[in-house]
């Protein structure tokens, strides 16, 4: 992986570098196939569609009477969770979500790191819930570069977006690292296992929180991606044309029950395609008397067939038989026909022709002079609508070919929030949905922070003045400063530091010292060149953890240092928000 040897590039040029994978245990083996990409159309043009399933010979279609009305729908157990009703925040309902999800990808980014660098530091959950917080927040304060929210100019904030909170060296270590599987038991068959832990911990906690009511609704989201990528699709009617197809079973009001990724064809599977996707997502709501609501992609009279008899109902967009797609017809009118299943097909003609199937409806007109069917079946997409257009607000899109944490993002910080502002809006009260993810963002970001005021206070001008903050402690009683050796306690030494604190770009300290706060300890921590071996992110946050206060270095050492990444290291180190300054001893 070829290191990211400037710390100012922006946060897209940092994921374009840094997103390969050098583990070499084929964990990328996805990526290292051709940039093969599935073509696929809002009609379900893909490949691995479903074909010949035009009129069935064995099928009698004649003139519709009656439709087959609703299976009696009696699910007591329909509506939130007992967990949910004590919920009060809009981050309480986010936690219920993402409990299990915090361990997981702690556990794994620290599996990860450990593996790619010696020197790994390793996080925790309060550390992880102020990154992701760093990332809802980046979604809805847009600045230009990464760097910016870390910066103190007037011309761009008045405050450092994400300084107090953490380190710009940790911030990019933890996006580099981030993982969500045991890259020790990778299964290169398996397409999607980079992601099925997080697939199965949000699809048990969104099922479990929530039991959709009668009606629920199919369709597929696209995850912008335009990374290589074996099942990438592309699809020319959607705003991002190029994407991981995600299908989503979603209940009135736009709660996601469960999603489903999709992975290019499967020589496995059995039956068609759209049976399979069915029934993956329906599993544990057929045989309920649910009516569900499908685009065309999934329509067919096999389907319905199949779902009848298993007490579900289904109204999608596919014309069958062929007389009904192939008739012409003038605005306004409709044809219709219906089998002995009770299944209804009907065209009805619009701006252009819409195509139904129904096994609930008859052909009869509502208020609006549009079918019964096509009203019912616009109000039921809505439910998918809403869920796509609140988390198309403010999201946390950044270029990556890692697809995984592409999914990642798109799951935690879009999908989950939607859920949890549903839930609030159901059993709290109404609330704007920016408003929510700004509650939750604003709690993550307040977690115990190792790095924080708890032991030091704020600082004034944390960019200019912190690297100079307690050397008139320091300078005064360096007997009480904490981990310092024999050499740095002398009297001698402390001269020393000082003159090297005065000397080249550290003129004018004294002006600065004067402005700065008094603090009441002082920390210091000498250390060998010799030994920094590793990145030198992991360094500054190392030393930030131990909450050093001055990190002291002896000149002669120093000069033998011939590593420009170390050197990098310790410059940033000068700069970091709040961090330990260097100094020459």
């Amino acid at each position: 992986m070829q290191q990211n040897d400037d710390l100012d590039n922006s946060f897209e040029r940092l994921l374009l570098i840094s997103d390969s994978e050098d583990d070499g245990n084929g964990s990328g083996s996805d990526q290292s196939c051709s940039p093969l990409v599935e073509a696929d159309t809002e009609d379900g043009g893909s490949d691995d569609s479903d074909s010949g399933d035009n009129d069935d010979p064995d099928d009698e279609w004649k003139e519709v009477r009656v439709g087959r009305g609703h299976f009696i729908f009696e699910n007591d157990d329909a509506g939130p969770h007992e967990d949910v009703l004590t919920c009060k925040t809009p981050t309480d309902f986010y936690e219920l979500f993402m409990k299990d999800i915090w361990e997981l990808v702690v556990r794994e980014t620290n599996r990860y790191g450990a593996d790619k660098n010696s020197n790994w530091l390793d996080t925790d959950i309060p550390e992880m819930k102020r990154f992701i917080g760093l990332c809802l927040k980046m979604g809805q304060v847009r600045l230009p570069l990464l760097r910016d929210y870390w910066s103190t100019s007037r011309e761009l904030t008045e405050t450092a977006e994400a300084a107090p909170v953490m380190t710009r060296a940790r911030f990019e270590t933890l996006l580099r690292n981030l993982h969500l599987a045991d890259n020790s038991n990778y299964d290169a068959q398996a397409r999607l296992y980079k992601i099925s832990p997080l697939l199965k911990l949000f699809n048990a906690a969104s099922g479990s929180l929530f039991r959709p009511g009668r009606r629920v609704c199919i369709e597929e989201s696209l995850v912008p991606f335009r990374g290589r990528l074996l099942f990438r699709q592309y699809i020319p009617s959607k705003r991002h044309r190029y994407g991981i197809k995600v299908f989503k079973l979603c209940s009135e009001g736009g709660y996601t029950c469960k999603i489903r990724v999709y992975a290019g064809k499967d020589c496995t599977r059995t039956g068609t395609v759209a049976e399979t996707v069915v029934v993956g997502l329906m599993e544990e709501y057929l045989d309920q008397a649910r009516d569900l609501f499908v685009d065309n992609w999934y329509t067919g009279i096999s389907l319905a067939q199949m779902l009848i008899k298993r007490s579900t109902n289904l109204v999608g967009r596919k014309g069958l038989p062929l007389d009904v797609v192939q008739t012409k017809l003038k605005r306004g009118q409709r044809i219709a026909r219906q089998n002995a299943d009770g299944i209804v097909v009907m065209t009805w003609k619009d701006k252009r022709d819409i195509i139904m199937l129904s096994t609930i409806h008859d052909d009869g007109i509502g208020s609006s002079s549009k079918p019964h069917m096509v009203e019912d079946y616009n109000n039921a997409k809505l439910f998918v609508d809403t869920s796509d257009q609140m988390a198309s607000y403010s999201p946390f899109v950044r270029k990556t070919s890692k697809w995984y944490i592409r999914l990642f993002f798109h799951i935690v910080t879009q999908t989950i929030m939607v859920n949890a502002w549903k839930l609030y809006q159901d059993n709290v009260g109404k609330m704007r949905f920016n408003d929510c993810k700004r509650k939750i963002f604003v709690s993550l970001l307040s977690q115990d922070n190792a790095t924080g005021p708890c032991d030091r206070p704020a600082y004034e001008d944390p960019c200019h003045i912190t690297w100079l903050t307690t050397l008139k402690k320091f300078r005064d009683s360096a007997t009480a400063s904490v981990r310092a050796d024999a050499h740095s306690q002398s009297p001698a030494s402390v001269e020393s530091m000082r003159g090297s604190l005065m000397r080249g770009r550290h003129r004018g300290a004294t002006e600065l010292v004067r402005k700065s706060r008094n603090v009441s300890r002082t920390r210091v921590a000498t250390l060998n060149v010799g030994t920094l071996t590793g990145r030198s992110c992991e360094l500054v946050e190392a030393l930030e953890r131990r909450r050093v206060d001055f990190c002291a270095v002896q000149e002669t050492r120093w000069s033998c240092c011939k590593s420009r990444d170390i050197g990098r290291g310790f410059m940033a180190v000068c700069a970091a928000v709040p961090g330990p300054p260097v100094v020459l001893i």
